[in-house]
């Protein structure tokens, strides 16, 4: 089909976007990324969304049509022919997505109408219509630190209660968009690896994943069903090579940066950090087999392979078992700050810092006098567990710290947790 149809997103931290970048990939959809290379503030509403779409439209002629989805929780399950073609179906110069729960500080729910799905709310992340009608419709002003949902609302209610020429509707029956919010018990996979909304027998080419932590972790399984992911967190290989960086302490490569990105928000968007029952050095922490499953199966593989013959190198004669367990922990002045001084349950411990953005933090070593402050992000401080290397991590005075510990097992019938 011979149109000028724009699939836009912002996406200001590409390594959180991999569901939508593997789903568009997947049926030949071009997304353009109004974000890259922007910043984007810690706290940050989503303001900046609409004034990037903003300008956009302001380059376009008005016959051109735009669908804006959102970066971090979208997928696209359809060429955009069809994507084309079911908008063109509704009739309409501005097509939104529709969610069951309103989302929004400001409450405006009272306007919106009762419908036959449930869904009657605006859902500011996937939207479609004509350029022309887009810019009126976001021609208010709005800074960039503004909530986008009321926003966009607020200009749905006063365009669709008479007196406008563009003719807005919710998508409350699924017909293009479907959002998960409050509505996953509602929505499965067909074998033909479709998505099907059982409540209006509708199958939504366009999955929409916003709300609490259920219903990302639904929407990521259901991507998962059609063949969809995030992109596999992927090792470097260490080619052998190690530095010794403090007293029986090395240093190796581990991460990539961007790939430490996108294990935390992994992490983030899983949720549930919490300590381990009866330990007595609790802290915020994620399993990586909780995680992912096939993640930490790959991490005992490439121990096996690579990690493994540097420790022995170095440490010779002593021969390693296998991993024991490994985690994410999370630090912060609003959750927890700091961890006390402690050994570990392990042969040989590592940790690797995931990010640098905080303040303090770093994990100390009495005795050695060694502190992981300088270590580069994604690289893996290796020391052994037990008795001589008593460690802890300092407090975090600003910003969040996340780092992977990783324990391995001190005798064969040392299970993993």
């Amino acid at each position: 089909m011979d149109l000028n149809f724009h699939v836009v997103t912002v996406a200001t931290d590409v390594s959180r976007a991999g569901i939508l970048i593997e789903s568009s990939r997947k049926f030949e959809v071009p997304v353009l990324n109004l974000g890259s290379n922007v910043p984007w503030r810690a706290g940050q509403a989503g303001g900046l969304k609409i004034n990037l779409l903003k300008r956009f439209l302001s380059g376009l002629d008005d016959a051109n049509i735009v669908l804006f989805v959102d970066g971090y929780d979208t997928l696209v399950n359809a060429p955009l022919d069809e994507i084309a073609e079911r908008f063109f179906e509704a009739e309409v110069d501005i097509l939104f997505a529709a969610q069951r729960q309103w989302r929004s500080e400001k409450d405006l729910s009272g306007h919106f109408p009762e419908t036959k799905s449930g869904d009657r709310y605006l859902n500011g992340g996937a939207y479609v219509g004509l350029a022309a009608s887009l810019r009126e419709f976001l021609s208010a002003p709005l800074a960039d630190d503004d909530d986008d949902q009321t926003y966009l609302s607020e200009a749905y209610l006063r365009h669709s209660q008479g007196g406008s020429d563009i003719q807005v509707a919710l998508d409350t029956e699924a017909r293009l968009f479907q959002s998960v919010s409050a509505a996953s018990s509602d929505i499965t996979i067909t074998e033909e690896k479709q998505i099907l909304n059982t409540t209006v027998d509708r199958r939504p080419l366009i999955l929409h994943g916003g709300g609490d932590k259920a219903d990302k972790r639904r929407f990521t399984n259901l991507g998962a069903s059609l063949g969809i992911s995030r992109k596999q967190i992927q090792f470097t290989g260490t080619n052998g090579a190690f530095d010794v960086v403090g007293p029986e302490i090395i240093l190796t490569d581990f991460l990539d940066p961007a790939e430490c990105r996108k294990l935390i928000a992994m992490a983030e968007d899983y949720g549930e950090w919490k300590s381990m029952y009866g330990d007595k050095f609790p802290a915020q922490e994620l399993r990586l087999r909780t995680l992912d499953i096939n993640l930490f199966n790959k991490l005992e593989v490439h121990f096996a392979n690579d990690l493994n013959k540097i420790i022995e190198k170095y440490w010779w004669p002593m021969r390693m078992i296998c991993l024991r367990d490994a985690f994410i922990i999370k630090y912060s002045p609003d959750t927890q700050a700091s961890l006390s001084c402690h050994t570990d349950a392990s042969m040989v411990s590592g940790i690797v810092k995931l990010n640098d953005d905080y303040e303090g933090g770093d994990t100390w070593f009495h005795r050695q006098q060694y502190s992981t402050k300088y270590a580069p992000v994604g690289k893996m401080v290796l020391w052994p567990g037990q008795v001589t290397h008593g460690h802890e991590g300092r407090e975090v005075t600003a910003g969040t710290k996340y780092s992977l510990v990783i324990w391995t097992s001190r005798t064969r019938n040392d299970l993993n947790y």
